[in-house]
């Protein structure tokens, strides 16, 4: 099986620099690392695919049972490796998509080095996808996305009463070409 998992991986083009990095030692494992073995490896290469495969998909993949994949998945969940599992729809066959669905990057900018504390204040926002904190010129950026520009406005107003928010700048998004998440680790 592990000849088979390796392949598996080398055709997934994993390099051997991630596998490398991916193999921590004890004393990383001491550090909270997780150590992922190339059973795990595989599990998040085909989640990473598709992040809705069922278990039993998995399981008939690599060949491990059932309960074995449950048991990983569930390991990397708690771990912090896995942090959502999530679907990519496809935002121009509008035909096909229940609700109407209306994309903004917001731009702000902060009175004071407190990115932490307005991402407190918004946090548990459904319709907050992504935050970043920048370096330059705009602060922090927010992608929302919500049903209507009403609710987007209304999201947009609540952000800039917060009291150490100076401006906020929105840029609607009109067409995704291209959106990728990255697989490399990130720090919480």
């Amino acid at each position: 099986m592990r000849n088979a998992i390796l392949t598996i991986l080398k055709s997934a083009k994993i390099s051997s620099i991630r596998r490398k990095r991916v193999y921590a030692g004890a004393r990383e494992r001491r550090r909270g690392v997780m150590r992922l073995s190339p059973a795990k490896l595989l599990i998040l290469e085909l989640l990473r695919e598709n992040s809705r495969r069922s278990l039993t998909e998995i399981a008939d993949i690599t060949g491990l049972s059932r309960p074995t994949v449950k048991y990983h998945i569930a390991k990397l969940v708690e771990a912090g490796v896995i942090r959502r599992f999530t679907i990519d729809v496809d935002f121009t066959d509008t035909d096909t998509l229940p609700v109407t669905c209306v994309r903004v990057m917001l731009d702000i900018q902060l009175k004071r080095n407190a990115c932490s504390t307005v991402y407190n204040s918004i946090a548990n926002w459904h319709e907050l996808v992504s935050v970043w904190s920048l370096s330059g010129a705009v602060d922090m950026r927010l992608l929302l996305e919500a049903p209507s520009l009403a609710a987007i406005e209304e999201l947009r107003d609540r952000i800039a009463r917060h009291p150490d928010v100076v401006s906020v700048t929105t840029f609607p998004i009109l067409k995704t070409w291209c959106e990728r998440i990255s697989s490399s680790p990130r720090q919480p």
